[in-house]
C-alpha cells in the first residue's frame, strides 16, 4: 500500500544520507591524515629496527600513494557516473535531474548498496511523470550499475592503483564475500597494498640485481 511504498522510499533515503554522512567522515579523517602524514609515517617508521627504517618508509610511502591513487579513482568514477546520469535523466525528462545525479554520483562512492539506493530516488521521480518514465529510469539504472561493475571499475581502478582487471575484480568478490559493503569498499586499497608488501618485501628478495 501507500504507505509502505513511503516508508521504503523514507528508509532508502536515509540509507543513502547516512551512506553520504559515512563517506564524507572517511574523506575528512583521510584528509586530517594526509595533514599529519609526516608525523604518522614518523612515529610508525620508529617501531622498527635503525637499519630497517629507510626501507619501511619507502613502502610506507609507496601504500600511501596507492590509497592516494584509489581515492582519486573513486572520485572520477562518481564523476563519470554523475555525467552519465545527469545526461540520461535530463533526455528522459525526469525532474530535478541534476539533483538525483549528485545523488547517483555519491552513491556511487558507496560499494554494492550505493547505486541501487541512489536510483531509488530517481525511479520515485520518474513514478511523478508516469510510470512508463519510473520503469525507463530503472532499466537506465541498472545499464549504468553493469557497466560499473564489469568494466568501469576494473578499467579505472587498474589504471589509477596500478592493478590488474582481473585483480579488481577477484578483491571486490572476496572483500564483499568476507565483510560485506565495508569489504568491498576496503577491497582495492588492501589490494594495492598487498601488491606493495609482496613486491617489495618478497619479489625484491628474490630478484639477484
Amino acid at each position: 500500500n501507500g504507505g509502505d511504498v513511503a516508508a521504503f522510499v523514507l528508509a532508502a533515503i536515509g540509507g543513502v544520507v547516512g551512506g553520504m554522512v559515512g563517506l564524507i567522515s572517511i574523506l575528512l579523517l583521510t584528509f586530517y591524515l594526509l595533514v599529519e602524514a609526516d608525523d604518522l609515517f614518523s612515529l610508525f617508521v620508529r617501531i622498527f629496527p635503525r637499519d630497517t627504517r629507510p626501507r619501511v618508509a619507502l613502502i610506507s610511502e609507496m601504500a600511501a600513494t596507492k590509497i592516494s591513487a584509489w581515492l582519486g579513482g573513486q572520485a572520477l568514477l562518481g564523476l563519470i557516473i554523475g555525467i552519465a546520469s545527469a545526461i540520461g535523466f535530463a533526455v528522459m525528462g525526469v525532474p530535478y535531474f541534476f539533483v538525483l545525479a549528485a545523488i547517483s554520483a555519491i552513491g556511487e562512492m558507496i560499494p554494492m548498496v550505493g547505486p541501487v539506493l541512489s536510483a531509488i530516488p530517481a525511479i520515485a521521480a520518474g513514478f511523478t511523470v508516469s510510470p512508463s518514465l519510473a520503469v525507463g529510469v530503472g532499466l537506465y539504472c541498472l545499464t549504468l550499475q553493469q557497466l560499473e561493475n564489469h568494466v568501469l571499475v576494473p578499467k579505472v581502478m587498474g589504471q589509477t592503483v596500478g592493478l590488474s582487471a582481473v585483480t579488481v575484480i577477484a578483491s571486490l568478490a572476496i572483500g564483499s564475500e568476507l565483510l560485506g559493503v565495508a569489504g568491498a569498499l576496503l577491497a582495492v586499497p588492501t589490494a594495492a597494498i598487498i601488491q606493495v608488501l609482496v613486491e617489495e618485501l618478497y619479489l625484491s628478495e628474490k630478484d639477484p640485481a
